[in-house]
């Protein structure tokens, strides 16, 4: 038999695991779309040479100006989602706490 504390001490520890992995999803969604813009703004800035005609287009566009994407660091990529992680690890040992 379950007693109305129980009950709420289990509702508690499941919104707060919940809440956290959550928060901890969405700033990882966050943080790979800021990724994924900066590659994309990098790569569509190289501009191709347009004529006026489409014969006089080549079959392969040709670079005014040779761009490479910057490559992102990767100990600050891995830093940045091991903390986001970290937001629901923590929310798991809050609720474990709360269990207890």
């Amino acid at each position: 038999a379950m007693t109305p504390v129980d009950g709420y001490r289990n509702l508690s520890a499941g919104l707060t695991v919940g809440l956290a992995c959550c928060a901890s999803g969405l700033g990882l969604a966050k943080f790979i779309q800021q990724i994924n813009e900066h590659h994309t703004a990098t790569a569509s800035s190289s501009s191709f040479l347009r004529s006026d005609g489409p014969e006089s287009e080549p079959l392969v566009g040709r670079r005014t100006v040779a761009t490479y994407p910057i490559p992102t660091n990767f100990l600050h990529l891995c830093l940045s989602l091991v903390f986001l992680e970290a937001i629901g690890l923590y929310g798991l040992i809050v609720a474990l706490f709360l269990l207890a």
